[in-house]
């Protein structure tokens, strides 16, 4: 699991609105709407990778509507990263470290032609081990830029 944080993101968004009893609310809410465009560029190219959708661990089960009831991995790639998404920072879940690396190239390689661009110092790896499997010792996957 990698926890994503962009670098000034949120706190280079422009709150010198002319309204200034909305000007607390709307500036979080256009950058909001703004970061969601971009994670939906992600899911996009997270579907189209074989590597991200072997490893992608979706955080609900069931299928979709909007499909005719079957889910597609757009879908599946769509609940993933949504599914932890707060302001600037987003969550992303992987199977495997190759996964997981494949993710992080995908999601630095959008956000900088979005010009925005995720801060290493800020973004934690969390490595969960599952109790009835063999432990094997790998290394967090680095933000190649």
């Amino acid at each position: 699991m990698c926890f994503v944080d962009l670098n000034k993101a949120y706190d280079s968004v422009n709150r010198e609105v002319p309204w200034k009893g909305v000007r607390h609310l709307l500036s979080p809410l256009l950058f909001n709407i703004f970061f969601a465009k971009v994670l939906e560029v992600v899911v996009i190219r997270f579907s189209e990778d074989d590597v991200v959708l072997r490893s992608l661990v979706c955080l609900e089960e069931g299928k979709t509507e909007a499909a005719g009831g079957k889910e597609t991995p757009l879908d599946r790639v769509r609940r993933a990263v949504w599914g932890m998404l707060y302001a600037d920072d987003a969550g992303v879940v992987s199977r495997s470290a190759e996964g997981l690396a494949r993710m992080m190239t995908i999601i630095v390689e959008v956000f900088g032609e979005f010009g925005l661009t995720v801060s290493e110092k800020k973004t934690e790896t969390l490595l969960m081990r599952a109790k009835d499997k063999p432990t094997t010792t790998s290394q967090p996957p680095r933000l190649d830029h």
